[in-house]
């Protein structure tokens, strides 16, 4: 049995070397997307051990067939001073070469240019530092680096904006913020969820149907994920939500269903009310502005 198992693993790791030899010699010499992820297993470890240096050439060559994504990870490397001297100047370029390819690529989902790092670097664009974050937090045309991903994360929320509240509450409940606490996730959930964002009105709605970081509270669990159904832009959302309220569901009484969806139809109601009140209240100063400039 040793022997044949000696023999497994000696055919798989021949095998590996082989398969590999071939994929460098036939699809990296050609492809700059596959040069990328090349790259990116060398620098991450996925080929049995870090190694930086076969890592970055070939992202940098796969920069260097143009491919965005290796671009903007090289621009950022640049900037930052990751595995490489700091070179702003040498990051710009290369960030611009990425916008050049990003916009002329339809299928390109994730964009993020130059001026969104500046915008983020000088504190003043919220979305700007959530993309950060999320680029370094996830690896997303970027280096994967937790620390990085999470401060940025972490900026974004404190201005205010919606999406990195909800992230850094999840980060927090997985334990992966470095001032973990389920309170101060909760208080980032309703602060989002308040304010009108649908991922954290589902979220408020499901911690109060498990109960595991906040009284357990049916009506209030189905009164939020009502409300999470009604402030969704994205329509793949809405099959998740509702499987959400059938299961909420099937623990209340007609009544208490009934309840729920008044007092979800108030929270809905009275929020409308207060976007409308803004907007025309932005209106009458963008009014007052252009009088001014006359």
């Amino acid at each position: 049995m040793k022997f044949i198992l000696f023999i497994f693993i000696f055919t798989s790791n021949t095998f590996y070397s082989i398969s590999n030899e071939y994929f460098d010699k036939d699809v990296l010499k050609y492809n700059n997307q596959t040069q990328f992820f090349h790259g990116i297993k060398f620098i991450e470890g996925s080929y049995d051990k870090v190694n930086l240096k076969e890592g970055f050439k070939w992202v940098k060559l796969s920069a260097e067939n143009r491919y965005c994504h290796a671009n903007t990870y090289m621009s950022l490397s640049n900037y930052y001073g990751f595995n490489m001297p700091v070179n702003k100047a040498k990051a710009k370029k290369l960030m611009q070469l990425s916008e050049d390819c990003q916009k002329s690529d339809d299928s390109n989902f994730y964009y993020f240019n130059y001026n969104d790092l500046i915008k983020a670097e000088q504190s003043n664009k919220p979305e700007s530092m959530f993309k950060l974050g999320q680029m370094f937090l996830y690896g997303l045309m970027a280096p994967q680096l937790e620390k990085y991903g999470v401060k940025w994360i972490q900026k974004s929320s404190n201005a205010g904006y919606l999406q990195a509240q909800h992230t850094l509450a999840i980060l927090s409940f997985c334990n992966k913020h470095p001032i973990y606490s389920p309170k101060n996730a909760l208080r980032l959930i309703r602060s989002s969820a308040a304010n009108g964002l649908a991922e954290s009105s589902s979220l408020l709605g499901e911690q109060y149907f498990k109960g595991e970081h906040i009284a357990k509270n049916l009506v209030l669990s189905y009164q939020w994920i009502v409300i999470a159904l009604s402030q969704t832009v994205d329509v793949y959302e809405i099959p998740y939500y509702k499987k959400q309220l059938q299961e909420v569901k099937k623990h209340l009484t007609k009544i208490e269903v009934s309840l729920a969806e008044k007092n979800a139809r108030k929270w809905i109601n009275t929020f409308k009310a207060k976007k409308m009140n803004h907007f025309n209240n932005s209106n009458i100063n963008l009014m007052g502005l252009l009088k001014m400039n006359q």
